[in-house]
């Protein structure tokens, strides 16, 4: 070009080193989002890793860490109002009998941390057992369960009634059985070696969440899907 040619097009002069931001539109986090987003960071995801994986801003991401204990109330709360799961429904008609347990000490803690694991699976976060025991810890404060201690004795179990496999994040549902006269089934768990001399009989837990309100509708024999 002569000497007056006139000057290039801005356009054209964008540098290389100029990155765009991202934008996100405006979404509204579930409360079992946002305790998956306080999950996500425990298990070492970055605030930029789960502004993009849940398509909110990185403040939003801050904000929600800085407020996990309220974040975790409301994620429980969310997991006690779900109704039941047709996924895991058809997944357990084809093994009703095989999968059957008999109820545990902590049945409702149980049934919420199943929820907490499917949430988790399905948002592919990956768990292990050092982040069950704690998650499981801060439902129990919530349900005050003053017993329950988070011990192996209890991940164990967990673990073997779900067929929980944490490398893959696989499980199954299970019927935890309702039925008074059922004696426990042996745990091993907090409650049961506080108590040695009433290891045979069910143990009382204060304030112990209503199982009827966390137990789904279920089928005709009674049996609760989880």
């Amino acid at each position: 070009p002569g000497p007056h040619s006139p000057p290039a097009s801005t356009s054209s002069l964008v540098t290389e080193d100029v990155k765009p931001t991202a934008e996100f539109p405006t979404i509204s986090l579930s409360a079992r989002q946002k305790g998956l987003v306080v999950t996500g960071f425990d298990t070492g995801a970055s605030i930029e890793e789960l502004s993009l994986k849940f398509g909110v801003p990185t403040e939003a991401i801050e904000s929600i860490i800085l407020n996990r204990a309220e974040v975790i109330r409301d994620q429980t709360a969310a997991l006690m109002a779900e109704t039941e799961d047709e996924r895991d429904k058809q997944l357990l008609q084809s093994a009703r009998k095989k999968n059957r347990v008999r109820r545990t000490s902590f049945v409702g803690l149980n049934i919420l941390m199943w929820r907490f694991f499917k949430d988790c699976r399905d948002n592919g976060i990956v768990l292990n057992g050092k982040l069950l025991k704690e998650h499981a810890m801060m439902i129990s404060r919530q349900l005050g369960l003053e017993n329950f201690k988070g011990s192996e004795g209890w991940l164990d179990a967990f673990k073997r009634r779900h067929k929980i496999d944490l490398k893959n994040m696989s499980g199954v549902p299970v019927n935890y059985e309702e039925t008074d006269d059922d004696k426990m089934e042996e745990d091993h768990d907090d409650a049961t070696m506080a108590n040695p001399s009433t290891s045979n009989e069910p143990i009382a837990i204060p304030h112990e969440i209503n199982i009827s309100q966390i137990q789904s509708s279920s089928e005709g024999d009674g049996l609760g899907v989880y």
